[in-house]
């Protein structure tokens, strides 16, 4: 597991502080890691309690350069280098991510009835060949489409090998020059997960180069 700690003065007494943390439907109003939240029963927040909260898509600026803290201190993994910049690249590439064709053509099997991945969209993703084969059941929790962004999240279900949300994002900035990004925070939940400890984390990073590199070559052979 991985643990992080940040701490910060507040100028406010405890309780008025208190009051606000277990307030779910006010985290986005300080927060920038969350931009709707809902608490899935009434009554106070206390163990067992559920919510579900969207997370924004696209990269955050804070002060200092970077992404959201959020995803940040959780488990980032590094973007792979963004696919070759030209005229027609991003649409080819929002496609690709969106109509779940960017994971097949790595070699990801991906189960699903959903023609493209559209928010609520249950989708079961297929890692590994034959018998060694992994498969980790998902369901998308959002889905952005824009002229100069799009991508989806989509969060761990039950038999899942990991528990956490998985992001693939590809945009264009001002430049024209187009990125890709994924973005991962989990923890392992199947005992073959946790006996693997870091080499996890390495799967995840190489996992995201190949979608990468695979994503430069589908633009480049538009």
């Amino acid at each position: 597991a991985m643990r992080f700690e940040a701490d910060t003065e507040v100028g406010a007494d405890a309780e008025r502080v208190w009051a606000l943390l277990v307030d779910v439907a006010r985290w986005p109003e300080w927060t920038a890691s969350v931009s709707r939240a809902e608490r899935g029963e009434s009554g106070p927040l206390a163990v067992g309690a559920t919510a579900r909260l969207t997370q924004p898509s696209g990269r955050a600026d804070v002060p200092g350069g970077g992404t959201d803290p959020a995803w940040r201190a959780a488990r980032r993994i590094p973007p792979p280098a963004p696919p070759d910049p030209s005229t027609g690249c991003f649409e080819t590439a929002a496609e690709a991510v969106l109509s779940w064709r960017l994971h097949r053509a790595a070699g990801v099997r991906m189960r699903t009835d959903a023609a493209r991945a559209t928010e609520g969209a249950l989708v079961t993703a297929g890692l590994g060949v034959g018998l060694a084969r992994v498969w980790g059941p998902c369901r998308v929790v959002w889905s952005d489409e824009s002229p100069t962004l799009a991508g989806f999240g989509y969060g761990t279900l039950p038999g899942h090998p990991e528990r956490g949300e998985e992001a693939f994002v590809v945009g264009q900035d001002d430049s024209g020059a187009v990125w890709f990004e994924v973005r991962a925070f989990s923890l392992p939940d199947r005992w073959f997960t946790r006996a693997a400890g870091p080499a996890v984390r390495a799967v995840q990073h190489a996992y995201a180069w190949w979608l990468g590199r695979t994503l430069r070559r589908l633009c480049a052979g538009r």
